[in-house]
Order: structure tokens, then sequence, then C-alpha cells
């Protein structure tokens, strides 16, 4: 399906992603920036090409040029100089938490970037990543063997309020069940579970639930009331306006749902969700009644009831 690259194909653009990385880490230009991770990116790496990157000290991640997310961008060119380079914010939240957890789930694993943090920031701790596209499931797979991470349980299935198969769109870095204007890489039938029905003869519970559903938040976070309920668990979740309306839920539904839970919700402060060198990112929450969902296409929020 994917092509195979010769010796010196690879050699030739290994070279040229660290002459980019260089560029974008010291070029002051945002559109030379913008013309190298967009469209030159799309013409160079996009054919089989992969890179094996460091994004914390111990993690190894396989990223593929193939996959034009801006996941797989960032850790591409800023891993080496920037540790949890991609959702900065977030990873450190992420970071801090994992030390604490017993047992967590991640819906939307992508490749494995969150998963990997889990496991290796404790590593007697459980971690359930969830992801359906099986594209992303496979490579999932292969980079929690890269590590030889033997808490994460990968799953391939779809996390809502509802069990039985379902039909998604494909997309390597956005696979929704949201049919939105965007060309889709493909389509397929998915299975799809609730937390609490996939919980329910387990002793150990989620304390910590992140979710990157594509719009299809609020639908997991339903599917998981009783846990939520009873243990009250620590939630970060993408926040989209557009795909959470599409889904038929709206922001006010779900703040109300988890204020009448007890929970205080923030708005992640990540800066921006491109390339950065900054090494020195400090977690920020910003309360949500302060924050101007009018500017912004999608943030990341955390919940928690502490």
């Amino acid at each position: 399906m994917f092509s195979i690259l010769s010796k010196s194909k690879k050699l030739l653009l290994r070279f040229l992603r660290i002459i980019f990385s260089y560029i974008l880490k010291y070029s002051k230009s945002l559109k030379l920036n913008e013309l190298l991770i967009w469209p030159v990116y799309s013409r160079l790496f996009s054919h089989g090409y992969t890179e094996i990157v460091e994004i914390y000290p111990g993690i190894l991640m396989k990223v593929y040029g193939d996959m034009e997310d801006m996941v797989n961008k960032v850790l591409m060119f800023t891993s080496k100089y920037v540790k949890l380079a991609w959702e900065p914010g977030t990873a450190r939240l992420v970071e801090r938490i994992a030390k604490h957890s017993k047992c967590s789930v991640v819906a939307g694993s992508h490749i494995g970037y969150y998963p990997l943090i889990l496991s290796k920031l404790n590593n007697l701790s459980k971690v359930y990543a969830f992801e359906p596209n099986p594209i992303n499931f496979d490579r999932l797979v292969e980079n929690i063997k890269l590590n030889n991470f033997i808490n994460i349980s990968a799953e391939n299935i779809a996390l809502g309020n509802e069990i039985g198969n379902k039909k998604m769109y494909f997309d390597f870095g956005q696979s929704s069940f949201v049919n939105s204007s965007r060309k889709h890489k493909g389509e397929g039938i998915v299975s799809i579970c609730t937390v609490d029905i996939f919980f329910q003869n387990m002793v150990e519970k989620p304390d910590l639930l992140i979710l990157d559903a594509e719009g299809y938040e609020m639908n997991i976070i339903n599917g998981a009331n009783k846990l939520i309920e009873s243990q009250h668990p620590d939630i970060i979740f993408e926040l989209n306006p557009t795909t959470l309306k599409a889904s038929g839920n709206t922001m006010q539904s779900l703040f109300i749902y988890l204020n009448k839970h007890g929970y205080k919700v923030s708005v992640i402060d990540e800066g921006n969700h491109s390339i950065s060198f900054n090494n020195n990112v400090e977690i920020k929450l910003i309360d949500i009644n302060s924050f101007d969902f009018s500017k912004i296409s999608f943030v990341n929020v955390f919940a928690t009831v502490k």
C-alpha cells in the first residue's frame, strides 16, 4: 500500500529533515515555515518515509511521512530539540498526572503519543489505548513494541455511548463518526463500546480519561456516566465547537453536565498547535468562563474535581 524507499532516497530525506529542522528552529519567516511544513513536506516526505524519534527521555516513536497531520510533523522536526513537543501544555499536565494514575483510558490514541507517555511515567499503572482506525492501530501497536512497554492494552475499538458497530470516516489524524466537509481518506465499520460496559467487570477503574474523538467526546462521557458518578476521574479532552455541534451536542450542555458532577473545567493553554522549539513550557489553565471560544478552532480542556 505504501511506497518502499531506496536506501539512497532515505538518506537524502533524512538529510533534508535535519536541514528543515534547523530552518524551522532559526527562521523568523512564518511564510517560509508554513511552506516547508505543508506543500514542501507533502511532496517530499509523504511516500513511505519514516523516522524514529525520542519524544521524551526513554520514549521512542516511529513517525510517518505519509501522515500529514501536525502530530507527525511536529514530532519529526522538533523532537531532537524539545521533549513532549506535541501539545506541550497538555503533555506536561499528563506527565504530572501520570505519576499518580493507577488506570487510564486514551480514546483516539492515534499512533501512541499519550499512551506511551502514561506508560513510561508510571510502569505500575494500566493504560488502555483505544484506536478504531485500522492503520493507526497497527502503528500504535508498533510503537508500543518499539518501547517494550507491557502495561499498555491496545484496543482496536471506538468508545461512545452505545455498543455494536458504527460507520467511521477515516483520516490519519482526524478519524471521526462525524461526516464533515473535509475530504476523507476512506470509511469503514468499526466496533464501538462504552467505558462503563468495557470496565464493568474489572476491579481497577480508570482515574484518568484522555479523549480525542473529533466531536464525539460528549458521547464518550455519556457512556462513562456510572464511572464519572462513582469515581470522578480526571478528564482531558479536545473541544472543537464545530465537530461537537455536528455530532448533535453543544459546549453548553457539556459544561452543564461536568459542573453538575462537581468538575471544575479549564482550558489548557498550548500557546499554539504548530512548530515550537520552546522547552520552558509551564502548565497554564484558563477558566472556561473567561475564555473566548470564538477565536479558536479547537482547544484541549481539563476537567477535575480535585
